[in-house]
């Protein structure tokens, strides 16, 4: 019978080490980190223990044990952290309770699908590893049978995603790399050899399907799932002293992938992240971000820690308890891993605007400031191999700018409405087409952004089109940027080409309002977009926002504006004779554009053409229509044809003039004005046969 090994008991006490991810130096310098007053680390430590003691996890989807699992490795580790012993006591009734009343619908480590069984396991086998030796010999004992059958069951698992040849879905990192971690806690290398040997096989193969920056045709989805199960078990390893993976990881850049697509918004189930493959927009994070300073070389890692700092760290968006890695048990690998001592370096002028990948997927981001920076992604989507999640994303844009997602899309559907794309009779790709992609032809950077030019390759060959779109993004100063997209299109017959953007994401328009001018409007932000080529197009302004042509062959160019919104005007408000108050805005001076484009359904000829206006000098313009009230209140008469019931009896006043010489509106009294500005602004009226009348209220 194994001897208890407590070193020492008490609130300042020591667990004995354990394998995996802690030894006494980490505890040494967790607790140190914690000890000071108002740190991240006590910020963390504080709120790990809150999820604990308010049993938090227990309460997530109990029929799954997803909690328990994340309840008992949570607890384990504050027990190793702050040395206080009743910790592993809760991990051990919170692992127990688990196998309490277990039917065979309840997932455990040793049943269940793939994600479920690596996700409990994995949280037995750190509580296990981190708490044994302060368990008692039975406990210890009880444990380890469990795991030990969660290890047997992984030999008989077969699943088609984790047996095909390429090893390229994430349940390769999520099976597999469970079962390594359980493996390893339970100190079996050396007794199943041939086992562990196929599970870093598996792994070394799997990573092989990344290009440099960590891209792989699952998109950002997969970090959310299979990075972090790959992460850990690479720290595993790394913590048994087995560097044989290290080399190949070293060649991934996944914290790169994360700078330029992780943003600073949060949008309360996580953060936003530009969308590709199968995710939507909010990966959740949950240890992904945190784990990445394991992976982050020294020379980039002050700029990394920049960027969490903004995403999730001490200068992120909301309450504390939505910092350091808030879901599940994130906290965890934040306070593992989170370089307290680092000094923060901004990216701005360091890393260039964009970045690309053997994989066809392209990063353009202008900066790393806040919840307004542009960040924008164009997928050429050029690898695709079976037996993993995978979407037909050739020529697919996002742009999330201002907080808002102007182009994204698609997630889980394959609908062409949730595709931010060129669609060809109203599709994407032929409909029973797989394992069809597209083609990077170049990507050349610049200081200011950047060209990129994609094929569609087989998806759009699927379509009986050969098609090629060209992308050059230009930021400029004032957090503003210019986008050129260039479809170069040849068909046999003449088809139906649609240029679209998917306004947010595939359930909502993420607040983003399109107008029949070409203009998307965002809380914060606007695109304002001009069809280039041909002179024929239609503009469908709807969710998703739509240019259409019909050709044979057609070279398609459409020029972007990304600008902020002007912060609201500042109302005024003076008050005429008798009482009478008349509200008025400041606009500032600055350059509009005037007119709708060519484009636009059942224009007028006399709406163009579109051309800038540059106000020289601000003025001040009414917020409302001047009313009858504030009219005679200036003037002294009411001209209206009818009259307020409210408003006094007008002056007599001869008849009016013949229809055809009556003027057509008011023109502005030289009284009516405030210091130099004129407070009432003429603008002659369209035509129409009615003559022109005052507003009634």
């Amino acid at each position: 019978m194994r001897p208890l090994l407590l070193l020492c008991i008490g609130s300042l006490g020591a667990i004995a080490a354990p394998r995996l991810l802690i030894d006494p130096d980490k505890v040494t310098e967790l607790r140190r980190l914690t000890s000071v007053k108002g740190s991240a680390h006590e910020e963390m430590l504080t709120r790990l223990r809150q999820k604990v003691d308010a049993e938090e996890a227990l309460r997530e989807a109990p029929a799954s044990r997803y909690g328990p699992a994340y309840h008992a490795n949570m607890a384990a580790f504050l027990a190793q952290v702050t040395g206080e012993p009743r910790y592993c006591a809760v991990a051990y009734r919170a692992i127990r309770a688990t196998h309490n009343g277990a039917t065979p619908e309840t997932i455990l480590p040793d049943q269940g699908y793939g994600l479920a069984r690596a996700t409990v396991g994995a949280g037995f086998a750190y509580a296990y590893d981190w708490c044994r030796d302060f368990w008692s010999p039975g406990e210890t004992r009880w444990v380890a049978e469990k795991l030990r059958a969660g290890l047997d069951s992984w030999l008989t698992f077969r699943h088609a995603n984790v047996e095909a040849p390429h090893k390229g879905s994430n349940w390769v990192a999520v099976c597999r790399g469970g079962e390594l971690i359980e493996l390893l806690a339970l100190r079996l290398e050396k007794e199943r050899p041939d086992r562990y040997a196929l599970l870093k096989r598996d792994l070394l193969q799997h990573m092989r399907n990344a290009d440099e920056l960590g891209v792989s045709q699952e998109g950002i989805g997969y970090t959310a799932y299979g990075g972090i199960f790959l992460l850990r078990a690479l720290l595993a390893l790394r913590s048994v002293g087995d560097t044989e993976l290290e080399a190949e990881a070293a060649r991934h850049a996944w914290w790169k992938q994360a700078m330029y697509s992780g943003t600073f918004v949060d949008q309360g189930g996580g953060r936003t992240w530009l969308m590709s493959g199968v995710s939507h927009a909010g990966i959740g994070d949950e240890g992904w971000a945190s784990l990445l300073f394991a992976f982050t070389p020294a020379a980039p890692k002050p700029f990394y820690k920049w960027w969490y700092d903004l995403h999730l760290g001490t200068s992120s968006p909301g309450p504390a308890t939505r910092r350091f890695d808030p879901r599940r048990e994130g906290p965890l690998w934040a306070m593992l891993y989170y370089p307290a001592s680092l000094p923060a370096q901004d990216p701005t002028g360091v890393f260039p605007p964009a970045v690309a990948g053997s994989g066809g997927l392209v990063f353009f981001r202008n900066r790393w400031q806040d919840s307004d920076d542009l960040l924008l992604s164009f997928n050429a989507d050029t690898q695709w191999h079976s037996h993993a999640w995978d979407q037909p994303e050739a020529l697919q844009l996002h742009l999330f700018a201002y907080g808002a997602s102007f182009a994204g899309g698609p997630e889980k559907t394959r609908d062409p409405g949730h595709f931010s794309t060129l669609l060809v009779d109203g599709r994407h790709v032929e409909e029973k087409a797989r394992g069809t992609t597209g083609k990077l032809i170049s990507f050349t950077p610049s200081p200011s952004g950047g060209t990129a030019v994609a094929g569609g390759g087989s998806q759009y060959a699927s379509l009986g089109v050969q098609a090629e779109r060209t992308l050059t993004v230009e930021f400029l100063a004032g957090n503003r940027a210019r986008l050129s997209v260039r479809d170069r299109l040849q068909s046999p017959t003449p088809r139906r080409f649609t240029w679209q953007v998917n306004l947010g994401n595939h359930t909502t328009h993420g607040g983003i309002r399109a107008t029949p001018d070409f203009t998307l409007v965002a809380p914060r932000g606007r695109l304002r977009g001009a069809v280039v080529a041909p002179t024929g197009a239609r503009i469908a302004a709807g969710d998703p926002f739509r240019v259409e042509t019909e050709a044979s062959s057609v070279d398609l160019q459409i020029d972007l504006q990304l600008e902020p919104l002007p912060p609201s005007p500042a109302r005024t408000s003076v008050t005429l004779p008798g009482g009478v108050p008349l509200e008025f805005v400041s606009l500032p001076p600055g350059t509009y554009r005037r007119g709708s484009p060519a484009t636009e359904t059942s224009r007028d000829p006399d709406e163009g053409p579109q051309h800038d206006v540059t106000l020289t000098r601000g003025f001040q313009l009414g917020v409302f229509e001047v009313t009858q009230r504030q009219w005679q209140a200036v003037l002294g008469e009411n001209p209206a044809a009818f009259q307020q019931a409210a408003s006094p009896p007008p002056p007599p006043r001869p008849p009016p003039p013949p229809p055809l010489e009556r003027p057509r509106g008011p023109r502005p009294h030289p009284r009516l004005r405030l210091g130099q500005q004129p407070l009432l602004r003429h603008h002659p009226p369209r035509r129409t046969e009615a003559p022109q009348r005052l507003g009634t209220s």
